[in-house]
C-alpha cells in the first residue's frame, strides 16, 4: 500500500473514531485538527501531511493551548517528538491525538491508560468470588470479513466491575472465541474504565473511546479477530469499531 493510501485509510479510521472532533481539510490543502478539551483546558492540534507521510516523514504539528504554562506546552512537544521517533515508518496521528488526552488527564491514573489492562491483574476478591457473580447477558454481533480475516463483537450491560473478569472467562469457553487471535476489550462502570488490546495495539484505546463518544456506561465490549494472514492495515481498527457498533445497535443500547 502507497503512502496516499495508507493516509486515507489513516483518515476514514481517525473519522469514525472521533467523528465531528476531527476536522478533514483545515489549516491547508492537506492539512487536518482536532481540538481536545478537558476541564478548562483546550489544546488545538493541527497536522499537515507530507505527500511522503508516513514513509519518509513524519506529519508536521501545531498547536495551541492558550491554558497551558510554558513548561506544560515543552512536555507535550517532547512527548509527540518521542511518538514521532518511535512510529517512523508507520501512521501516527492516533498516536499523537492519544499522547495529548493523556497528559491533560482526559484518562485519570486509576484508568491505568495507556498500559496493561487491570482486567489481567484482577484482584484476589474478585478472583476468589467470581464463581459466585452472575455472568450478565452477552449479545454477539454479525460477523464482519474482509480479506480472510474475520471480526466479530459481543457486548454486555454490567452491574458491577467483577463481571468484566466473568464475561471474558465465559467467551473464552466458547472454542471458537479462545482461538481468536485477539480478544480485544473496552469497559466502563461509573467513574471506572480500563481495556486490553491483547496483543492488537492500540486497538483497545480505540475501542474505549469509541463507548466515550456514544457516552455509554456500565458497559463492557469485546471484539474477536481471527487473523487471516494478509495485512489489512489501518482498515482493521476500521473493522473492529463498526463490528463493536454493529453489536451495540443490535443490543439497543444506540439507535442505527
Amino acid at each position: 500500500m502507497d503512502d496516499i493510501a495508507k493516509q486515507a485509510d489513516e483518515m476514514e479510521t481517525l473519522n469514525a473514531i472521533y467523528g465531528s472532533d476531527w476536522n478533514m481539510g483545515s489549516g491547508g490543502e492537506r492539512g487536518h485538527s482536532i481540538e481536545i478539551s478537558h476541564g478548562t483546558t483546550i489544546v488545538n492540534l493541527c497536522f499537515t501531511i507530507p505527500k511522503d507521510y508516513p514513509s519518509k516523514a513524519p506529519p508536521i504539528f501545531e498547536m495551541s493551548a492558550p491554558t497551558l504554562n510554558k513548561d506544560e506546552k515543552e512536555k507535550i512537544y517532547k512527548a509527540l517528538n518521542e511518538v514521532f521517533a518511535e512510529n517512523l515508518g508507520e501512521i501516527m496521528l492516533f498516536q499523537c491525538i492519544e499522547k495529548v488526552r493523556e497528559m491533560i488527564g482526559i484518562y485519570e491514573p486509576d484508568v491505568n491508560v495507556p498500559g496493561h489492562s487491570a482486567v489481567l491483574q484482577t484482584p484476589e476478591s474478585i478472583v476468589l468470588f467470581e464463581e459466585s457473580v452472575e455472568c450478565p447477558l452477552i449479545i454477539h454481533g454479525e460477523t464482519i470479513e474482509d480479506r480472510k480475516s474475520y471480526f466479530q463483537a459481543h457486548v454486555a450491560v454490567l452491574r458491577c466491575e467483577e463481571q468484566v473478569k466473568v464475561v471474558l472467562n465465559t467467551l473464552k469457553k466458547e472454542p471458537k472465541i479462545a482461538e481468536a487471535t485477539h480478544n480485544i476489550l473496552a469497559w466502563r462502570f461509573g467513574t471506572h474504565r480500563d481495556y486490553d488490546d491483547d496483543g492488537e495495539k492500540a486497538a483497545g484505546s480505540r475501542l474505549l473511546h469509541l463507548l466515550e463518544l456514544l457516552n455509554l456506561n456500565n458497559v463492557i465490549v469485546v471484539v474477536s479477530r481471527w487473523y487471516g494472514g494478509i495485512l489489512l492495515g489501518s482498515n482493521r481498527f476500521r473493522h473492529i469499531n463498526n463490528a463493536a457498533r454493529q453489536a451495540l445497535v443490535q443490543a439497543g443500547m444506540i439507535n442505527q
